[in-house]
C-alpha cells in the first residue's frame, strides 16, 4: 500500500481470512462481508506485532505462532464454521482498508 504506516495504538479496520494450519476451511473471513474495524491493541499478539508499521492500502499474510495467537486454548467455531484448535499456528490473509486513532474508553 501507499497509505500511512500503522501504529499500534490505532484501530486498523481490514478484510481478513484466518485459517489454522492444516485446516481446510477458515474459521472466520470479512471479504464476503464487509470490513472489520480491529483495536491493535486489543487483539492476538500476532496481529499487532505483524501490522506495526504496515502501510494503509497493504495486503499481508500474516504466520502467527500459537504465543502469539490463542496458545493452549481452543476456540469453538461459531455458526457452522470451524473452532480453532488449542496450540494452533494461524495464518491471516488481510487486507489494511484504513487505520485510525483508537477512540479512547468511555
Amino acid at each position: 500500500g501507499d497509505g500511512e504506516a500503522i501504529t499500534t495504538d490505532q484501530t486498523v479496520t481490514a478484510n481478513y481470512l484466518g485459517m489454522p494450519y492444516g485446516a481446510k476451511k477458515p474459521f472466520d473471513e470479512s471479504f464476503s462481508k464487509e470490513a472489520v474495524p480491529f483495536a491493535l491493541n486489543q487483539v492476538v499478539a500476532g496481529w499487532t506485532n505483524g501490522l506495526e508499521g504496515v502501510k494503509v492500502g497493504s495486503r499481508v499474510l500474516l504466520q502467527i505462532p500459537p504465543e502469539l495467537g490463542y496458545g493452549a486454548e481452543e476456540k469453538p467455531g461459531q455458526g457452522g464454521t470451524p473452532g480453532i484448535p488449542a496450540n494452533s499456528t494461524l495464518y491471516f490473509v488481510i487486507d489494511v482498508v484504513k487505520a485510525e486513532a483508537t477512540p479512547a474508553p468511555q
